[in-house]
């Protein structure tokens, strides 16, 4: 059984869940910056963990998200110790000197990129750190197109860059079925929904996930139609927008929700008519993936990697051209006029979501660090 090795800042619970599976791969060892985050522990703390965890510990403070530096990483980093290694975040400081390290023991080693976004105005000071950093892994493990595109801009050439299947979600966490219109009436009834048709977005109030673009874009539909956002409450330019149109009032057919929790947000998800992610740009999107797994049809802007990744026009979804609110509204009337249309993208949905599983995101990291010798 081979001896792997995983270098991560912190484990969230879903990512626990695909070590889990990979532990039953080989022998499976992470070591991470700092202790769970206690926000994060609701699923981590209860599983019956198979991989060995280290945590290294070290200096506390703050670069990006996170906020350490652990200088005390050669004991854990040995020659020979480990057939293979994998960094899952090399833009850390601890990462920094434990993949310097490496490239001094002359260790071979990868570092994974969940996805990337190509900035063409990078300043070049920027450039040159990012394409250094990136420069140290031997191979790279990446999602699909977005990463292979961002990973070339600094220079990694593609006989190192491996493709692997990338999901936050254990096969358990996915709906068994699609639900069906009986089920739909109850669940809308119960959350007080009136109108025929919903459209729904999940993400943070912030500009970068456009949700100015969905209300600029359905102003003029029909109320039997609802837009509901989840995340959050309205940011300054959706309520300007709302304002101007008159639509800050009860009789609106725009519904901001605030945040959810997991239940509440399956429940919306599963009455879910056409799920809408406008984001300005995004390395990954989980919400496709989870719109998927429920069965359906999503219309994602075109700078969203997973879009890119997962969204084959007509067959599962739409992409619209980033900031387009004509080409978002075409698309989104496709779907509307269209109740057969809308049925086959679901059910299309709803089967590919099964092959984006922890599981198979495993398999697949797996399959790779064995073919690399």
């Amino acid at each position: 059984m081979k001896k792997l090795l995983i270098f991560t800042p912190r484990i969230s619970g879903q990512r626990a869940h695909y070590y889990n599976v990979l532990s039953d791969l080989c022998d499976l060892t992470v070591i991470s910056e700092l202790d769970t985050l206690d926000e994060l522990l609701d699923d981590y703390d209860v599983l019956d963990k198979k991989f060995k965890h280290i945590v290294i510990g070290g200096i506390k403070f703050r670069v990006n998200s996170y906020e350490a530096l652990c200088l005390n990483y050669k004991k854990y980093f040995k020659p020979k110790e480990y057939d293979s290694i994998i960094i899952e975040q090399v833009f850390t400081p601890t990462a920094f000197f434990i993949m310097r390290y490496l490239k001094r023991l002359k260790i071979k080693f990868f570092a994974s990129a969940d996805g990337g976004i190509v900035s063409y105005n990078e300043n070049k000071i920027k450039y040159s750190i990012k394409k250094y950093f990136i420069s140290l892994p031997n191979y790279w493990l990446t999602s699909g197109k977005g990463g292979f595109k961002y990973l070339n801009n600094y220079g990694v050439n593609n006989r190192n860059i491996y493709k692997f299947i990338f999901s936050p979600y254990c096969e358990k966490d996915l709906p068994s079925a699609i639900i069906n219109e009986e089920e739909k009436k109850s669940i809308k009834k119960r959350l007080g929904i009136e109108e025929e048709i919903v459209l729904f977005t999940a993400g943070q109030p912030i500009y970068r996930k456009g949700h100015d673009l969905l209300i600029k874009t359905t102003m003029s539909f029909d109320k039997s139609i609802g837009i509901y956002i989840a995340g959050g409450g309205p940011n300054e330019l959706c309520i300007n927008i709302l304002k101007s149109q008159g639509k800050m009032n009860d009789n609106s057919n725009v519904h901001f929700l605030g945040l959810l929790n997991k239940e509440r947000l399956k429940e919306y998800y599963s009455i879910t008519d056409i799920f809408v992610f406008p984001s300005r740009y995004d390395i990954w999107g989980y919400p496709i993936q989870e719109a998927m797994s429920f069965g359906i049809p999503i219309i994602s802007s075109d700078a969203t990697i997973a879009a890119l990744e997962l969204i084959e026009d007509g067959v599962n979804g739409f992409k619209f051209k980033n900031e387009s609110i004509d080409d978002l509204k075409e698309k989104l009337e496709i779907l509307l006029n269209d109740d057969n249309l809308r049925k086959e993208i679901a059910n299309n949905n709803f089967n590919k979501s099964k092959l984006y599983t922890s599981e198979n995101m495993a398999k697949s990291i797996y399959d790779i660090i064995c073919s690399v010798e």
